[in-house]
This record gives C-alpha cells, structure tokens and sequence, in this order.
C-alpha cells in the first residue's frame, strides 16, 4: 500500500475515533464539491482537506462524483485554507462511505451512532490489512499526483459563507 494511501487512511481512522471524544471543536461550515477525471464523475474517491493546523476534513464521493465534507464525524470544515489531496485505488478494500447522522447529518451523532461508525470503519481497515497480506494489488485509479496534498496543487478556502464553499475538482491525466 502506498504512503498516501496509509496516511488517508489513518487520517480517516483518526477523524471517525475522534468523533467520540468530549470535545466541541471549532465552529463548521458546510463544504461541498465535485470531482471528476477527464470530464467523468469519479466514486469512491476519498477527498482530504489538510489544513495547516487542526484536524483533517474527508469526505468520499459518490456515484456522481459530489462529496460532503466531514471534520472528526461532523458536517463541515472550520473556515481555514486547505491543501486537498484526492486518491481513489482499485483491486482493494473500497473505502469507507462517509458518515451521516440520522438527523440529516446536521446534529451531534448520538452515542449509538458514533460506536457503529467506529466499528464500520475499524472493518474496513481490517479489511484492507488482510487484503494487503494476501498480497492482492493496489492500483492508483487517478494520477498519484493527486494523492499527495503537497503535490495535487488542489486547494480550498472554507469561509463563514456556505454559498461560497463549493470546491469542484476537474482532474487530469
């Protein structure tokens, strides 16, 4: 498995156990987008908003390619500047769905919610450590490039203004 590929994964594995801890967090704004590879929605790609401090925001996209970002299990980033990395591999475990709560995804998930959450997420990573064992092969679906939040040159800017905090993405070969 890839380093960026560890590190998307232990970033969502940190953001979903960090949804059960006590803490607040900063305030959240929605922030949403698109991303597509040579004019085509991409699935079942996993987004990743690296801000310069704080906690990671993910989201995975879905058939049309639109994704909803979440931070620590929760709807939305903080107001911040995000470098954004994108990855989507194939001939392994398919990636976590990002969480909703029952409440459409705008209230704290309860404490049922946050436990299943957690045990779907500690799945699929047992998932993709027995997949990697078996030897079976990871491929990078979009160019590795845009795996790495430092070498994607992607970006978001999440403001106060949800109206402004829609962030498509058109990859390239």
């Amino acid at each position: 498995m890839s380093h960026s590929c560890w590190a998307l994964t232990a970033c969502g594995l940190f953001a979903v156990i960090s949804a059960g801890c006590g803490s607040s967090g900063p305030k959240l704004f929605p922030a949403t987008g698109t991303v597509t590879f040579e004019d085509k929605p991409v699935e079942g790609a996993s987004v990743l908003y690296v801000p310069q401090e704080g906690a990671p925001s993910i989201a995975t996209t879905d058939a049309a390619g639109k994704y909803t970002i979440t931070t620590r299990g929760k709807p939305g980033a903080p107001a911040g500047t995000y470098k954004v990395s994108i990855s989507k591999q194939s001939g392994g475990a398919k990636p976590p769905a990002a969480e909703t709560t029952s409440a459409g995804g705008t209230a704290e998930p309860s404490e049922e919610e946050k436990k299943m959450m957690m045990q779907r997420t500690a799945s699929a990573q047992q998932d993709m450590v027995k997949e990697m064992q078996s030897g079976s092969k990871l491929t990078n679906v979009l160019p590795v490039r845009y795996s790495n939040p430092d070498s994607s040159n992607l970006s978001a800017v999440v403001t106060e203004d949800a109206g402004k905090n829609v962030f498509d993405f058109a990859l390239k070969p």
